[in-house]
């Protein structure tokens, strides 16, 4: 149910200066800061958000295993946070755990309250794509699984 992005090389590589904006943080969680972050580009007329996780992740491993660390506790509160959230609905295989971050970072901002965000997306001037990178094959590919979407949707208001 994942469908691949066969020529990701060849579009990254034709992209120029200014096109892509990037936002990154450890566990991939959607922060104040970060949804901040996405107001400049896409109030400048970027018509595409890609939430991009990866396959193999520490961190969602960390979460998958329960081998949450004091220091990791400390370090990184707000991901701990997140991703204890997400691993109580049943998932415990760390990539499914890091597709369904993914997915709940995209339903999180679909539903901002952003005004510029929330603006451009009911006006259909941005669309958000769900996307995962297999470290393994160097591919990225778009999240089209079902299952996951449903299950973040069940969940949505717990």
């Amino acid at each position: 149910q994942i469908k691949r992005l066969e020529n990701h090389a060849d579009f990254f590589s034709h992209i120029s200066f200014n096109q892509i904006f990037v936002v990154k943080n450890a566990g991939n969680i959607l922060t104040k800061e970060a949804e901040e972050s996405m107001t400049v580009p896409v109030s400048h007329g970027t018509p595409l958000i890609v939430i991009c996780g990866h396959y193999k992740c520490g961190a969602m491993n960390a979460c998958a295993t329960q081998r949450k660390t004091q220091q990791m506790n400390e370090a990184m509160p707000a991901t701990v946070a997140a991703l204890e959230a997400v691993a109580p609905k049943g998932i415990t295989d760390a990539d499914k755990i890091a597709e369904y971050n993914v997915a709940n970072v995209v339903y999180r901002l679909a539903n901002s309250t952003n005004p510029v965000l929330s603006k451009a997306l009911n006006e259909g001037k941005v669309k958000i794509v769900p996307m995962m990178y297999d470290i393994d094959s160097g591919k990225v590919v778009a999240i089209r699984d079902v299952q996951i979407m449903k299950m973040l949707l069940d969940n949505s208001h717990e």
